[in-house]
């Protein structure tokens, strides 16, 4: 992380399988990015995250789904944080793919841009994205 960058945003997103943070600074720019497997122990994965961040103040953001040891700012939505992201910082993407531990999305939009709908796996594909873990690995 650059020395002069003021860190303004922290956000977290907690899974099934596991934790990731993306650290702004004041220009939104991205300055850290940790992604790890919990295990099934969250809230040490994140305080090894923080463990790293010389943070005296900030604001904390979060997906909705992420553990409540978050103290968060405020929560978003995962799959409409995800949107806004992609559509901020790659305007012409037509489609967005996301895959967890747990579910697995497909966003499309329109050619203009809009979004136009999100169809997700139903329960019984639980485990997606760890298969594709698993294959990955």
């Amino acid at each position: 992380m650059a020395e002069n960058s003021k860190i303004t945003i922290v956000g977290f997103d907690t899974g099934s399988v596991s934790v990731s943070m993306v650290v702004l600074d004041e220009n939104r720019a991205v300055v850290m990015k940790k992604y790890a497997s919990h295990n099934g122990k969250v809230i040490e994965t994140i305080r090894s995250f923080l463990s790293d961040l010389p943070l005296a103040s900030g604001y904390i953001s979060a997906t909705d789904s992420s553990h409540v040891a978050i103290k968060a700012h405020r929560r978003y939505h995962a799959v409409m944080a995800e949107v806004r992201t992609l559509k901020e910082r790659q305007p012409d993407a037509r489609a967005m793919i996301s895959a967890g531990g747990e579910k697995f999305y497909l966003t499309a939009f329109h050619p203009d841009g809009r979004y136009k709908s999100t169809k997700s796996n139903p329960s019984c594909a639980a485990g997606t994205g760890c298969f594709l873990d698993q294959q990955a690995g």
